[in-house]
């Protein structure tokens, strides 16, 4: 199949309504949705017709054949904004790392209608500035908390297909932490397997662990507070567990810990029935998919899925109504709680190796270590050490736990060795060191155009300082492309 050879086509020679407006470039118009779809329509045509062509493309009215797709990415483009930045070859290159936009461009091109793709979040900033956005849209916490009309734009970053190896790393990081273990000595072992992942707001925390829930089994829990309505964020939290820990801040320590061990154990048996009902016969990362998908199912920018908040809300109701109605008895809750892990394990992956199994990870987990109001004899320690403390009644058992926050004082998530001493000295003195390895300048992997060179003007402008930094500024720009918010987050 051939193109012309400059890889795009005039489409402005049609219509009066096209001739008409020529006398000013069409970036500099109004845009205007039923021409804009009259000419890609009129373009597709002329495509049709293109003399000495071995194969034309667009001959099956039901699917894009062959080049087809790069040829309509590159119509549009020139559509939209008068030229294409692209040429039809860097559209293949485009597509190829982009499946779900060449997916849209199909059912575009099958429906005759092609104004919605212009909001696909992998077109170019240039498409995305220009066509009006058609509702406001949404705001981030670990996201940093953001405008409402921006949390669509975050939501829309997380359905992206995954830039970069963060994911793998961290998974090969943590599963090099636990072929450690059989080859430490008892003084030099983990006091746990936690791990807590510390950096900037908008760098990639939660969407990393998310996608390594792809193929590592991960039980997922946000705990981030409340914040104004206008300033929500993504991804949404799970109030009931929140509550739960809420309730219990100025516990006394044992307490704490007694509540903790019956959460988790609730949590392990409760995610065990699930698995046996619903995906029985699947294991590892099948299972670890599946899971994922069944606890994200129906998640909105603003709240999580019915399928995850009932869950959750089962959890809870159990795990409280077992606190209120029982004696804590710290000995028995931890067999209790490590019969249940071991048996989840088992059920997630039978086959024994010196890879984590599952993960469990907080988000937003600064909430875990706030100060202690009022300490006494019985309540010196915070939530986040109460709750480390349980953990490390799990450290034979495959599951790592991860703490995500944005707090920059690594104190509350690396407590001295002095704390627990008694203990560090019979279970392992080590705790695994704070992860900030996130990646920056993510989004700038458009290849130079030698057509259009960049320029000083050019590299000045909003839409080209997004593509470096913080992962987060790339989705708020496309979500609010005043550049309100992104010099906003830039300015901390």
């Amino acid at each position: 199949m051939t193109s012309p050879a400059d890889g795009t086509m005039d489409i402005d020679s049609g219509d009066n309504h096209t001739q008409h407006a020529s006398r000013e470039p069409k970036a500099e118009r109004p845009f205007d949705a039923t021409i804009f779809n009259s000419d890609v329509c009129n373009a597709i045509e002329e495509q049709m017709k293109v003399p000495g062509a071995q194969i034309s493309p667009f001959q099956d009215p039901e699917a894009l054949q062959n080049d087809d797709s790069a040829i309509l990415f590159n119509i549009i483009l020139k559509a939209c904004l008068g030229e294409s930045p692209m040429t039809v070859e860097m559209c293949k290159g485009v597509l190829l790392c982009c499946g779900d936009l060449k997916s849209a461009l199909n059912k575009a091109y099958v429906n005759k209608s092609f104004n919605d793709i212009l909001l696909h979040p992998n077109m170019p900033l240039q498409v995305l500035e220009r066509v009006p956005k058609k509702e406001p849209t949404i705001s981030p916490s670990s996201s940093g908390g953001i405008k409402d009309d921006q949390v669509l734009g975050v939501k829309a970053g997380f359905e992206r297909p995954y830039i970069g190896n963060a994911a793998k790393r961290f998974i090969r990081t943590l599963n090099r932490e636990r072929e450690a273990f059989g080859r430490n000595t008892a003084v030099n072992n983990p006091y746990n397997f936690a791990i807590s992942v510390v950096q900037s707001s908008g760098t990639g925390k939660s969407r990393m662990v998310q996608e390594a829930a792809k193929t590592v089994f991960t039980i997922p829990i946000n705990i981030r507070q409340e914040s104004k309505v206008a300033e929500r964020a993504y991804p949404p939290p799970d109030r009931s567990l929140r509550g739960f820990f809420e309730d219990r801040v100025n516990y006394d320590d044992d307490q704490q810990k007694a509540d903790y061990m019956v959460l988790l154990t609730v949590i392990f048996d409760k995610t065990q029935q699930i698995i046996r009902q619903l995906f029985r016969g699947s294991t590892g990362a099948a299972l670890a998919h599946q899971w994922a998908r069944y606890l994200g199912t129906d998640e909105t920018d603003i709240e999580v899925g019915k399928l995850r908040k009932d869950f959750y809300d089962d959890v809870v109701k159990t795990a409280t109504h077992i606190c209120r109605h029982s004696v804590p008895n710290l000995v028995k809750l931890e067999l209790s709680l490590q019969t249940s892990c071991k048996r989840l394990v088992a059920t997630v992956q039978p086959v024994l190796d010196n890879t984590n199994t599952c993960f469990m990870y907080f988000d937003e987990a600064h909430l875990l270590t706030q100060e202690i109001e009022t300490p006494s004899e019985t309540h010196q320690r915070n939530p986040f050490h109460n709750l480390g403390n349980v953990l490390s009644k799990l450290v034979n058992y495959r599951i790592f736990f991860i703490f995500l926050s944005t707090n920059s004082s690594l104190k509350g998530f690396a407590p001295p060795a002095s704390y627990y001493t008694s203990q560090r000295s019979i279970d392992g003195s080590q705790l695994v060191a704070p992860y900030i390895e996130l990646p920056f300048d993510i989004n700038a992997v458009t290849p130079v155009d030698a057509e259009h060179p960049p320029t000083l003007e050019s590299a000045s402008k909003v839409g080209h300082m997004v593509q470096y930094g913080r992962a987060l500024q790339m989705d708020l720009h496309v979500a609010d492309l005043s550049g309100r918010r992104y010099l906003s987050l830039c300015n901390g």
